[in-house]
């Protein structure tokens, strides 16, 4: 790949982060990869870029290793591969998702005062099965700034 794109693929994150988004709170930095299928070529063809740092506080950039939230961007892909899984008749849409999680995520929910018996797949796809948005918590907020590197 042309080395000068390469360049001109981390300055427009740079510029994004540093510039049109840099002030706003729920943006830190992005990590941007891209795998290149070129036949006959090696995996050195896999592009990672950075731009950015870990928290509001921290003034330590961001490097390929951080666990990044990827929160709403993976939405499309789980909902596509559920409804494959439903083409192929291995989940049903309808049915309790007890049928589908483990005991641990069936105890998180019993915690959280959820009976996983009466939310449904459709539900968890259709954002209708009344389960808290704890990614929006202030609680939360705040922990990802004391803790950017946890893994949650």
């Amino acid at each position: 790949m042309d080395n000068l794109l390469l360049k001109k693929i981390q300055k427009t994150l740079t510029t994004l982060v540093e510039g049109k988004y840099s002030g706003k709170e729920n943006l830190k930095g992005i990590i941007y990869g891209a795998q290149l299928f070129i036949t006959g070529l090696s995996n050195e063809n896999n592009l990672t870029y950075v731009a950015g740092r870990l928290s509001a506080i921290s003034c330590e950039p961001v490097t390929i290793e951080n666990p990044i939230r990827i929160a709403s961007n993976t939405k499309t892909y789980v909902a596509a591969a559920i409804l494959r899984l439903y083409e192929e008749h291995q989940i049903d849409l309808d049915k309790s998702i007890k049928n589908y999680i483990s005991t641990e995520s069936d105890q998180q929910l019993k915690s959280g005062n959820y009976d996983s018996t009466k939310i449904t797949v459709r539900q968890l796809l259709a954002h209708t099965s009344g389960l808290f948005d704890y990614a929006d918590s202030a609680a939360f907020q705040q922990q990802i700034i004391e803790q950017p590197n946890k893994v949650w």
